[in-house]
């Protein structure tokens, strides 16, 4: 629950009040203290894998240990360091691990003040001839909406390479916003709607203390590519449909803001642009047989979304991506041997109408003349084998995308096939009935469901590239039940979609062990068996201007007291706080405050916790 007070300074006072619960999924497990928010790993090459990890502590600029290793015991250590981190990073640590072997899986770890963190499981890409290649592919997860059950289900289904996220990790919204469902209870950290740096750390935050989204992240590399929710809906180079310039402020400042949270929280290598906004659109060798190109046709110079009343669709000053990027992507495609072109991106390509009319300006329809460079492109200048991977809209598509030219009996004038993947949690349409009808208006459209939520399986063989749609029918409760629906495939030296009459099966070969559960016991000093009743996980912004967000965690309810005070010791503001078990966040003025050092306390029983902030 958020909450905001005015300070008055110079009297010591009380205020008792309390915390509405919220959800036990998201909060932090004393047993991984001080690593609360798990490790994750991501952007892998043949040699490399960036790892990940957040520390909580009070140290102004803590060393961390980390080791990497052949075996979850670490008695084959490849490679290990040290790496600092402070404020600045939220304490995030990123490391970017080189000198490894392809095709091969490694355990991480890492180490502070004599505890371990959780064993991560990774694995690097491969080079030269490769038989195949399996991915599972996710989008949307709205934690308000309910439970991450696929996040679950793709970990102990275990039989994927990397796992491939096209957008929508976090969602921008109040907790009563979109997508808020009261039979779930899982209220977003903070309440209100994201706007500031301190709110995009907080909401990453609690997403990184998902049980489900730990345990992805712990056993799993990630390719993650961003959409409009890391920032706000239906976001574009200048704006927002869902930011509010007089009320929300400038939209640049904004974007800064969601960007910095995003590279400090997630594991993505981060380029060394110096223009802003950064660029995050990348590619991936996978051996001879797939290049991965991952694309950014949310704020890489994207123009306006058109309303339907204007007259400018076709206005070919208007475009998705930038030209550089479009330039870099053509020229990839054009220099690539390997056998399968796949392409991540966020909104899907292939037209949609309904009586030959547009009916989304957010996706690649809404901006014709970089729809049709692109299709022209795939078309004419690359022979086959290209598969373009979507989401973004909360349902399952398997499309041959349709140039003008296209003939549904011979699939002549199909420039590539597209497989738009279902959401993990965010809203559905219960419209099954309009599956045929918008089929009968686009003959390139082969499947749709739009009902269900779930996860895309890709599967790369020499022979296919085939899509295996599963659902989950359960996101109220914890729940690994899931349900194969229906399969398409590519044919090698074709650019169009046929029928597959079952499931790939499952890839026995790819199941190694998983990571452990728990933090292996450290070497030397302690182990994990801490279990603080109240863990503060960050205190945002710092330095201060106007406002304080403290992001706090209990196992079960408590009595604390929250007491400021100065460097000489003095109580500037004493709160007696009362709050259930779970994630918590207080927002406190400071904006009276004398510019200075001051000590942030909360105490419950005979633990007492002490953060330093600074008022500027």
């Amino acid at each position: 629950m958020t909450m905001k007070r005015t300070f008055f300074f110079l009297t010591i006072f009380f205020i008792t009040y309390s915390i509405s619960a919220q959800s036990l999924r998201c909060t932090a497990d004393s047993l991984l203290a001080p690593f609360y928010h798990g490790v994750a790993s991501g952007d892998p090459t043949d040699h490399s894998v960036l790892l990940w990890t957040r520390i909580t502590t009070d140290s102004v600029s803590p060393e961390i240990s980390w080791r990497v290793a052949t075996d979850t015991l670490f008695t084959d250590i490849i490679a290990n360091g040290t790496t600092i981190t402070n404020i600045d990073s939220d304490y995030c640590v990123h490391v970017n691990v080189s000198g490894l072997l392809p095709y091969t899986t490694y355990y991480y770890q890492f180490t502070y003040g004599g505890f371990h963190s959780l064993t991560g499981r990774t694995r690097t890409l491969p080079v030269g001839d490769i038989d195949s290649l399996r991915f599972a592919v996710i989008s949307c997860a709205s934690l308000n909406a309910g439970y991450f059950n696929v996040y679950d289900i793709i970990t102990h289904r275990n039989d994927f390479d990397a796992v491939i996220f096209l957008g929508d990790y976090i969602y921008e919204y109040e907790t009563t916003g979109y997508a808020y469902n009261p039979a779930v209870d899982r209220p977003y950290d903070p309440e209100e709607e994201i706007i500031d740096l301190s709110d995009y750390r907080t909401r990453h935050s609690q997403y990184k203390l998902d049980d489900e989204l730990r345990v992805l992240h712990q056993n799993f590399p990630f390719i993650c590519l961003w959409d409009d929710h890391e920032f706000a809906d239906n976001a574009w180079n200048y704006g927002a449909e869902n930011h509010q310039p007089v009320s929300e402020g400038d939209w640049l400042t904004r974007v800064a803001a969601a960007e910095e949270a995003y590279f400090d929280w997630m594991p993505v290598q981060k380029n060394n642009d110096t223009i802003f906004p950064f660029t995050t659109y990348r590619s991936f060798a996978l051996g001879d047989l797939m290049d991965l190109w991952v694309l950014d046709t949310r704020i890489d110079d994207r123009d306006k979304q058109v309303s339907y009343f204007d007259f400018d669709w076709d206005d070919s000053s208007r475009h998705i991506i930038s030209l550089t990027q479009r330039n870099w992507l053509f020229d990839g495609l054009k220099n690539s041997d390997a056998q399968w072109k796949v392409i991540g991106q966020q909104v899907m390509v292939s037209p949609l109408t309904a009586l030959g009319v547009p009916i989304n300006d957010d996706q690649w329809d809404g901006y014709p003349k970089d729809q049709e460079a692109l299709l022209q492109f795939l078309r004419d200048s690359i022979p086959n084998n290209k598969v373009i991977l979507t989401g973004d809209i909360h349902s399952s598509w398997a499309n041959d995308v349709a140039t003008p030219s296209y003939d549904a009996g011979t699939h002549e004038g199909s420039a590539a096939v597209e497989f738009v993947g279902p959401s993990v949690t965010s809203p559905s349409m219960d419209l099954g009935w309009a599956e045929d009808v918008i089929m009968s208006m686009n003959e390139h459209i082969k499947y749709i469901d739009i009902e269900h939520r779930g996860f895309l399986m890709l599967d790369v063989t020499k022979e296919k590239v085939q899509g295996d749609y599963y659902f989950i029918n359960n996101i109220e409760t914890p729940d690994t039940l899931y349900n194969y629906d229906d399969s398409w495939m590519i044919l090698n030296g074709n650019n169009w979609l046929y029928h597959a009459d079952t499931a790939t099966v499952r890839a026995m070969d790819r199941m190694v062990p998983l990571a452990p559960a728990c933090p292996a016991a450290p070497d030397t000093a302690t182990v994990n068996i801490i279990a603080p009743d109240v863990v503060i996980l960050g205190v945002y912004p710092n330095p201060v201007h106007e406002e304080l967000t403290v992001q706090f965690s209990l196992q079960q309810r408590s009595t604390m007291l929250l007491t400021i005070r100065d460097m000489q010791k003095q109580v500037i503001r004493h709160e007696v706080i009362t709050a259930d078990a779970g994630l918590h966040v207080i927002k406190l003025s400071v904006d009276k405050l004398s510019s200075g050092t001051y000590f942030l306390e909360l105490t419950q029983g005979e633990q007492s916790l002490v953060r330093t902030f600074v008022k500027r």
